[in-house]
């Protein structure tokens, strides 16, 4: 993996998607799925499980995240 990357977690309608991201680059692309899962436990784990520099973040979560 680079040195560079984090994996960026998103809800995508009822599903939780982990994407590798560039950290340098300012716009995701989601172009690199790592995963796809139901609840957002088994995406933090996932995450977790994935070797990368900046860990993860979420994206989009506020006030319409259930």
């Amino acid at each position: 993996m680079s040195a560079d990357n984090y994996i960026l977690i998103r809800k995508e309608k009822h599903m939780w998607t982990g994407y590798i991201e560039i950290a340098s680059v300012e716009e995701p692309c989601y172009d690199v799925r790592a995963f796809k899962v139901e609840n957002i436990e088994d995406a933090i784990v996932k995450a977790q499980n994935i070797d990368t520099e900046y860990g993860y973040r979420f994206e989009g979560i506020g006030e319409d995240a259930a």
